[in-house]
């Protein structure tokens, strides 16, 4: 009977956020428990939207950084086309010219 009502209170018992500084969880252990499951459940409530945000920042990051890459082989390949387009109507003007009449 005893360890049933033992185990009872430790099952009632709410765990302070663990974010709160030694202070705060000092005296959240002091609250009544309505109080301490209200500010339990709010905390774990922000902590899972903060994950959230961060997953949802990373999974950006990556989807940019692979944006970027396709942007810089992109730009490289039109840097080379443009090199090549030069060099061709270089090459071109320079016929042209030998072919001209004087």
């Amino acid at each position: 009977m005893l360890e049933a009502l033992i185990n009872a209170r430790v099952a009632d018992i709410v765990d302070p956020p663990r974010s709160w500084r030694k202070d705060m969880k000092a005296a959240f252990l002091r609250l009544p428990r309505d109080l301490q499951r209200y500010f339990a459940a709010h905390e774990k409530q922000r902590e899972a939207t903060i994950a959230r945000a961060l997953s949802e920042r990373a999974d950006a990051v990556k989807k940019l950084q692979a944006v970027e890459a396709k942007l810089s082989a992109t730009e490289d390949r039109l840097d080379r086309a443009q090199a090549q387009l030069a060099k061709h109507e270089k090459a071109n003007g320079n016929a042209e010219n030998k072919d001209a009449p004087a």
